[in-house]
């Protein structure tokens, strides 16, 4: 079961097919049909003819597929603006070389809590 239900989580999550919304092998009619063609182990998968035809099925395709790029793209985006909270600590040593007597400071700039 837990094997089964992995595959459905695959499939559910997959674009494989790339919105193909016919499947056919061998003597299909519709196997010939180049729109949105894909060959997968021996079958092939492109637009349904049936319905409302080739040129509807084609509109729907490439609408699901520009949804889809539209939606990883969004996913994208807020994966790479997601802020994230770093914390650490750190020592700074600052070495001069100066003649005896000579006021050297140093202070660090930009930095929240104690310097």
């Amino acid at each position: 079961m837990k094997k089964m239900l992995g595959a459905v989580d695959a499939a559910a999550t997959s674009n494989l097919l790339k919105g193909a919304t016919d499947q056919g092998s061998g003597s299909d009619p519709n196997v010939t049909w180049p729109g949105g063609k894909i060959v997968r182990q021996g079958e092939t998968y492109n637009d349904w003819g049936g319905g409302y035809g080739h040129e509807a099925n084609r509109r729907f395709r490439e609408r699901q597929q520009a949804a889809i790029a539209a939606a990883d793209r969004a996913q994208l985006d807020r994966s790479q603006s997601a802020s994230t909270k770093v914390e650490g600590s750190g020592k700074i040593s600052v070495d001069v070389n100066a003649p005896k007597g000579t006021s050297v400071t140093a202070a660090v700039q930009g930095c929240r809590g104690q310097p």
